[in-house]
């Protein structure tokens, strides 16, 4: 999937000009803001990130953008820690070489922060602090940490900003995933549950590797989850994976799903 996103020297420019308001120190109102015409993603900094200022804060980005299906609210305490996570696109990075460089980054600023997610009906609470993550759902919504899907538990793993295309087009990336015996039926059945096809411009990936490691929209370092960063570090080769990835392409709007296998490991 990094083919949609390889950024050059004018689109990197056009990536920071979406973020005049930078990351200032404040507090109570986003640092940064991310829109497409379906989703926003809200970036905050505050002194105690926790579980329920997320909730708060997702609660504010409701009713302020009534009409978009897809709302994220991420408040960091460390306005460095939110840069390096929330820009890694503009990183760019093509080696496994360089994962490692910005995983060990990543990870060495890695401080208390909390996001709080709406896709349609289903949501998530997470936050992270000294090593422990606490997860939640918010009131009135069906849980998104994990769906069940055929013989397959569909793990939510990312919610990301992108751009696409000579206009850089905004989009979504969403992240999971999938542990079980997963068809691609199983794909198309998370995208039609999340309601993937009105989510558009969007793309959502299904991977069984949960490190993502050459996909320049999934952070380096993700401290919600615990994956084996362990195999990875100092690795020069791809993790081992133990079957398909799947996509279900929603770039620009389609009346089908339009979910494709788009690589298919050797047996």
């Amino acid at each position: 999937m990094d083919k949609l996103n390889k950024p050059n020297s004018l689109a990197l420019l056009a990536a920071l000009a979406l973020t005049p308001i930078g990351f200032a120190q404040s507090k109570g109102s986003p640092v940064k803001q991310f829109e497409t015409p379906t989703a926003v993603i809200a970036i905050y900094i505050d002194a105690a990130p926790g579980i329920q200022l997320a909730e708060e804060m997702l609660l504010q980005l409701r009713a302020e953008h009534p009409s978009k299906l897809m709302i994220r609210a991420a408040p960091y305490q460390s306005a460095e820690d939110a840069h390096e996570t929330e820009d890694h696109p503009v990183m760019g990075h093509t080696s496994l070489q360089a994962w490692n460089l910005e995983h060990l980054t990543q990870r060495s600023l890695a401080r208390p922060m909390s996001e709080a997610i709406q896709i349609n009906g289903y949501g998530i609470l997470r936050s992270y602090r000294d090593g422990i993550v606490e997860t939640g759902t918010p009131s009135g919504l069906l849980p998104l940490e994990e769906i069940s899907c055929g013989q397959s538990k569909m793990r939510f793993l990312y919610l990301a900003d992108g751009q696409i295309g000579p206009t850089m087009r905004n989009f979504v990336q969403l992240s999971f995933q999938w542990i079980g015996n997963t068809t691609q039926a199983d794909a198309e059945c998370l995208a039609t549950k999340i309601g993937f096809k009105d989510l558009t411009p969007a793309d959502l990936a299904i991977s069984s590797d949960p490190l993502f490691a050459l996909d320049t929209h999934y952070p380096r370092f993700n401290r919600f989850i615990a994956p084996a960063y362990d195999e990875a570090e100092g690795s020069t080769q791809p993790s081992k994976k133990t079957g398909p990835d799947f996509a279900c392409l929603g770039i620009v709007h389609r009346q089908s799903l339009d979910c494709v296998t788009i690589k298919e490991m050797p047996q």
